[in-house]
């Protein structure tokens, strides 16, 4: 048997798709990445779930090197996804295409469009999309917003959707928790798990995402009775936030190295972010001093238990540099790196893009000379993937 593609839809093209597809995508992958695009397009429309990779390559005359090469540029410009299951079958969703607004406010997608197309046909574009309309600085925006219509506050009332199916009910969580006690200590609960408490340990849980026994474990160790209330939830909290963040949750060894090939002012920064290890990169922040043993222990934390790859720590620590005068404070490069996580940045492209997608000042143009060498051929790659991942030892 040949191999399977199994197909899914999420965000169905739309009406002016064709248009879009044919203006901003084609000149960066090509028309056969189109064709490719389209044609599991009308598979998922007839409500085909499954391919064979035969049939595939039968029906659109390309052999399997050129759908794999077509492929990752389907995925590099999140036209899909790709995923492979335990039995080495793959699994593709197919996205909605990108309006124009936001693939020219996506310094990624930005950068490519004008190393292919000149300003008077960006111009043409935008005056095509209605993308020179400037609603912001001109006009008041007198548009409702989420919370003038929504009220997503959790209150003790069982008609509250999100406690029914995000968190068991108050009295489910009493009763757990209370079990706990009971078990693991000699603490009386009749006196120290009024109801009051309970909602206080109730928030605590949904908030860090404990269950019952795990605010429980904690409770009875910030359990005091010389308290009026029982429990010192300023010290719980506190010891929650620091063990939390010590636990190496965010392993991955998975972190891909990227390459721009091209001669731009912004792919030049990009390829020093991927090709220097961190000390190196900030020793040159500090005009050559060496490091200093504080710094070092961030930069170590920042690849030990946070998993980010040298690309997205140099980046992190430029961006941090820049809206901090020059001053890396941990607590600070710290927490962006937390969101940079929560945002699945495992490159420093899209860390950049990330951080400067809205205030990054304009790239500078690339001069007439330069354009005339770029081919604009899907063969001459404009992102090289590098799936080696970091080690240790090139972080010094």
């Amino acid at each position: 048997m040949g191999q399977k593609i199994y197909l899914y839809t999420i965000n169905p093209l739309y009406i002016n798709s064709y248009s879009i597809l044919v203006d901003f995508y084609m000149p960066l992958i090509s028309n056969q990445a189109i064709s490719l695009y389209y044609y599991l397009e009308n598979k998922a429309k007839e409500n085909i779930k499954v391919l064979e990779m035969e049939n595939i390559i039968s029906e659109t005359k390309f052999d399997s090197t050129k759908i794999l090469m077509i492929r990752k540029y389907l995925e590099a410009v999140e036209l899909i996804n790709t995923y492979k299951d335990n039995n080495e079958e793959l699994h593709i969703v197919l996205n909605g295409v990108k309006s124009p607004k936001q693939l020219l406010t996506d310094i990624r997608f930005k950068t490519l469009i004008e190393s292919i197309k000149n300003k008077e046909e960006i111009e043409k574009l935008k005056e095509k999309y209605n993308l020179n309309l400037d609603f912001e600085s001109n006009f008041e925006n007198i548009s409702s917003s989420f919370s003038d219509c929504f009220n997503l506050s959790i209150k003790n009332d069982k008609s509250v959707v999100e406690s029914k199916i995000f968190l068991p009910s108050n009295d489910e969580f009493k009763d757990k928790v209370i079990k706990y006690f009971k078990t693991n200590s000699n603490i009386d609960t009749s006196s120290c798990l009024s109801n009051e408490n309970i909602k206080k340990l109730y928030d605590i849980s949904s908030l860090f995402g404990l269950n019952e026994e795990e605010i429980a474990y904690y409770a009875i160790r910030f359990f005091d009775p010389s308290l009026p209330n029982y429990f010192d939830f300023d010290k719980m909290i506190f010891s929650i936030k620091k063990e939390i963040s010590f636990h190496k949750v965010f392993k991955n060894n998975n972190n891909k190295k990227i390459k721009i090939n091209s001669d731009t002012e912004f792919a030049n920064l990009i390829n020093k972010y991927e090709s220097t290890s961190p000390r190196i990169f900030l020793k040159e922040k500090q005009n050559g001093i060496e490091v200093v043993r504080s710094d070092l222990n961030l930069l170590l934390t920042l690849r030990n238990n946070l998993s980010l790859s040298n690309g997205v720590i140099n980046c992190l620590i430029d961006y941090c540099l820049k809206t901090k005068n020059g001053e890396l404070n941990s607590d600070y490069v710290l927490k962006i790196a937390a969101t940079l996580i929560r945002k699945n940045i495992t490159n420093s492209l899209d860390c950049y893009n990330y951080f400067y997608n809205k205030k990054i000042e304009k790239v500078k143009n690339i001069n007439e000379e330069q354009k005339n060498k770029e081919d604009k051929n899907i063969e001459n790659d404009k992102i090289l993937l590098d799936l080696t991942g970091d080690d240790e030892e090139s972080l010094f």
